[in-house]
């Protein structure tokens, strides 16, 4: 054996092996009665019962227990399965005894069910027959007869049951009020493969034989595994039972098939040619056409004998097979693999040939017979799978088909010329559209398929112009095409341009001396803006404002801090009271009053006896003033009285002075002016200066402080120059220690990240911060208004991008260069292509700007009306033949546009 052949052998045995299942999942060696399906039948006959079935080829229905019975059944089964549970009797059994027959000898078989889970399980076990059947092809509903309890090991405490003669049958009824009957189908009966399998690997131990059924005594065969099995103590043979379940032995039978020893000497399976190509280093044969030739130059009209529509591959593929070669036939659904069998078999009809045609789904073989069926070719197939697989079935199929005779044909001269003149026609219209058109190396064909690839995107897609276009010679195309594939190219490595983080740099070079300068710059204006947004966001906590988001909020958000730490003492004061907005210069009047009223108070506290102060003194101060300055005042009784009325008011000996005595008589006047205007301004001044409002007692400097620093805070809050934030934060007990460190902080802060940012967006290649937007689109928004301009976070995010991508920047400057090349040439407008914002409804990537270009220049270029001639020669010799109309017209359409 060569080595070649060897290792063939081997993994032919290591694929034998995946096929054997002698584990105890298998049925054939651990049988147990599933919980919804399959019958076991009790106190039967093996032997009278393959008499009636397979001997007088009788069928038989099963019997059910009494309803008594089947109380104390189904309390030992409550918990055994839950599909069982229908409302289900068998018919014509509800209203019987249900009794078990007293011998075994009628065509009734017994069970221990009632007779709701007895039909319920041969439901179950008729629609599971009857699905594999209709999807394998493939009978697995067996009867099984006797059994063998044998166990694992010496050991071992749990019985095995693996049934020893299998009899294939079905389950069928003739309507739903009649009994299920079994009926034995017709096919070989069959020993249990795997046990014997499993014996002989494990125990030793050979089971013998089963003969044929014409042959078979149960009970000798019963006897017989008994001896076989004589020196395994425990196990024994159990010659009543019987059980209908499923068993499959299609695995197991290909394992014996595919035994290399069991084929002669010289017909190996492992020297088998098809074997070595799928299991070997060998290749199958190669095609013997090569795929580019004319099939009509190897296929005479005559020699086709396809019987349905094949391409030129599947036409390829059948004369391979027709010259003998093996091969595979591969293909996703749809793509005419049973057009191409149905071929292959009437290829193989029409020279006598047999084929066998294997499925492992019935429904394949049966779409293959049916396209035989239509063509008039059924009859020449024979079926062997599902209930067809019968041996009666096949011989009397063989008897109906020899007594047909021979087909007769019809004369087919007349149609065989029809087809040569077709051929012509449509190998001449080949030839044409494949004609290059003038001197160019442009063929119809070509300039219609990339036409027609393109499709709608390409004619919608926007046309790459120059002046000469039309003009153009194939190398001029070549050298465009060259110069607008590295622009593609270009553009497919860093992304569309205005996606670039640093689209519009003015950089043009970025040296490899440069690069850490520029990183280093990058992500110093990266940190700059981030410890800006720390320090501001620590200030603004620190006040329970907001965040800032943009450097002049920052900048305001210091300088409301500057106030706030600069403010006078607050306490007990209401800085938020409504009153500072709507009456702040009212409250900002009344600390002066508070004032002078003290001061006019102070100025003769000593002199005045307290109860002075709440005398009406106006016509007083009229007898002392309407004398004025006169000499002989002192003669008037009026003043007289007057001035001892002043006189009567001190506490000690008064001036003289007709002057000093008017002076305390305006001073107490005054002094009960300013307290009745304190007085009538007292909620103000408790609603704006809270506790420490006292009325006339109040402290007028504090007060003053106060009025002066609210009353234009309140103005600029209101102006939006501060925060509302500002007002809440006052008098909140700050430490003003820590408040100066974060001020202190904060205008670091700002003076670092000014700095830190002009020299970041200098080595990014940007003039401001406006400029170094995504788009021109951008560019023109930030430009409009402030509040458009980068927040401190997009610039720590931008900056860091730009830190980390500088192999963008690298990119871009490319671009710009690549770009500069493009308008030089007169190709501006694929710029503008590449550079299209997304919103405009055109995306680059549906077309390549090759295919615009190469749309472009096939549409107008290279003689556009040349190329319509021939393609109407070309039409005018096919324009009969069914479809080829509709298909070139089709071509033409997005050419005439």
């Amino acid at each position: 054996m060569s080595e070649s052949t060897a290792s063939v052998a081997n993994r032919l045995h290591s694929s034998r092996e995946d096929l054997l299942d002698l584990g105890l999942r298998n049925p054939l060696l651990n049988y147990r009665l599933p919980k919804a399906r399959g019958v076991e039948v009790v106190d039967e006959l093996p032997g009278q019962v393959f008499d009636i079935l397979v001997r007088r080829g009788q069928t038989m229905t099963f019997g059910a227990i009494t309803e008594n019975e089947a109380g104390d059944e189904a309390a030992r089964d409550e918990s055994s399965s839950t599909t069982e549970e229908h409302s289900l009797a068998q018919p014509d059994e509800a209203a019987g005894d249900g009794k078990p027959a007293p011998h075994h000898t009628d065509r009734e078989l017994q069970t221990a069910l009632s007779s709701q889970r007895l039909q319920s399980r041969l439901l179950k076990t008729e629609r599971d027959a009857r699905t594999y059947m209709e999807e394998q092809g493939v009978n697995i509903l067996f009867l099984a007869l006797g059994s063998l309890r044998w166990y694992e090991s010496e050991s071992g405490d749990q019985p095995r049951v693996a049934p020893l003669v299998l009899v294939p049958v079905s389950l069928e009824r003739s309507g739903v009020n009649q009994r299920f009957r079994l009926a034995y189908t017709g096919e070989d009966l069959d020993s249990n493969l795997s046990l014997h399998a499993k014996l002989r690997q494990d125990f030793g131990v050979s089971l013998p034989e089963l003969p044929e059924y014409e042959e078979l005594d149960v009970e000798q065969y019963f006897a017989s595994v008994e001896s076989a099995i004589s020196f395994q103590d425990r196990w024994r043979v159990d010659r009543e039972s019987i059980s209908l379940g499923f068993f499959s032995f299609s695995k197991f039978l290909m394992y014996r098939d595919l035994n290399d020893e069991q084929w002669p000497e010289d017909n190996k399976l492992s020297e088998h040619s098809v074997i070595a190509s799928l299991l070997g280093d060998t290749l199958l044969d190669a095609p013997q056409i090569p795929e580019g030739d004319h099939v009509d130059e190897h296929l005479e009209p005559e020699q086709a004998l396809q019987v349905v529509d094949a391409d030129s591959s599947q036409a390829l593929a059948l004369l391979d097979i027709k010259n003998g070669c093996n091969l595979v036939v591969q293909g996703p659904p749809g793509t005419g693999k049973s057009q191409t069998i149905t071929n292959v078999i009437a290829e193989a009809v029409g020279r006598g040939q047999s084929v066998l045609f294997v499925s492992e789904k019935m429904a394949a073989l049966e779409v293959v017979k049916r396209r035989l069926d239509s063509i008039g070719l059924g009859e020449a197939c024979l079926e062997l799978h599902s209930h067809k697989i019968k041996k009666k079935t096949v011989l009397e199929e063989i008897s109906r088909i020899l007594e047909l005779g021979q087909p007769k044909l019809a004369a087919t001269e007349d149609d065989l010329q029809t087809l040569r003149e077709d051929i012509a026609s449509l190998n001449a219209y080949c030839e044409a559209v494949n004609t290059p058109v003038a001197n160019s190396s442009l063929t119809p064909f070509k300039a219609i398929g990339e036409l027609v690839r393109q499709g709608r995107s390409g004619a919608a897609a926007p046309r790459i112009t120059h002046e000469k276009l039309p003009e153009w010679s194939d190398a001029e195309f070549r050298r465009s095409a060259t110069l607008i594939e590295k622009l593609e190219t270009k553009v497919s490595e860093i992304g569309p341009p205005h996606q670039s983080p640093f689209y519009g740099t003015k950089r043009e070079t970025l040296l490899p001396t440069e690069r850490p300068r520029v990183e280093m710059r990058l992500e110093q204006a990266r940190d700059a803006a981030g410890a800006l947004i720390s320090e501001a966001t620590a200030l603004a906590n620190t006040l329970g404002l907001e965040t800032p988001e943009y450097r002049s909020q920052a900048e305001t958000l210091l300088e409301a801090a500057r106030r706030i730490y600069f403010s006078p003492d607050l306490a007990d004061m209401r800085p938020d009271a409504r009153e500072w907005r709507t009456r702040g210069e009212e409250a900002s009047r009344l600390p002066e009053a508070v004032r002078r009223y003290k001061e006019v108070r102070a100025r003769y506290e000593d002199t005045l006896i307290p109860e002075a102060w709440e005398q009406d003194l106006l016509e007083t101060r009229e007898k002392l003033a309407a004398y004025g300055d006169k000499w002989w005042r002192i003669a008037s009784k009026s003043y007289r009285e007057a001035a001892r009325r002043i006189e009567g008011l001190c506490s000690g000996e008064p001036s003289k002075e007709r002057e000093d005595k008017l002076d305390l008589v305006d001073s107490i006047l005054e002094s009960q002016r300013l307290k009745a205007e304190i007085e009538q301004e007292d909620s103000l001044g408790r609603a704006a200066f809270g506790d420490r409002w006292q009325a006339e007692h109040s402290d007028a400097e504090a007060l003053q402080s106060a009025a002066d620093f609210l009353v234009p805070l309140h103005r600029a809050v209101a102006n939006s120059e501060f925060p509302e934030g500002v007002i809440q934060a006052l008098g909140q007990g700050l430490d003003s220690r820590a408040l100066d460190e974060r001020i202190r902080s904060l205008l670091q802060s700002l003076e670092q990240h000014e700095s830190a940012v002009e020299l970041g967006l200098k080595e990014a290649g940007f003039d401001q911060i406006q400029n170094a937007s995504n788009s021109p689109a951008e560019e023109e928004k930030d430009n409009r208004a402030e509040s458009t301009l980068w927040t401190l976070e997009r610039q720590r995010e931008q900056f860091g991008i730009w830190a980390s991508e500088l192999d963008s920047l690298e990119g871009i400057i490319a671009y710009d260069r690549i770009a500069q090349e493009v308008k030089e040439a007169g190709l501006g407008n694929a710029l503008e292509i590449v550079e299209a914002p997304d919103d405009t409804g055109y995306d680059p990537a549906d077309v390549s700007l090759g295919d615009a270009l190469r749309y472009s220049f096939f549409h107008w270029g290279l003689h556009p009306w040349g190329i319509y001639a021939v393609l109407a020669l070309a039409l005018a010799y096919a324009r009969f033949r069914r479809g080829w109309k509709a298909t070139i017209s089709g071509a033409l359409r997005p050419v005439l546009g």
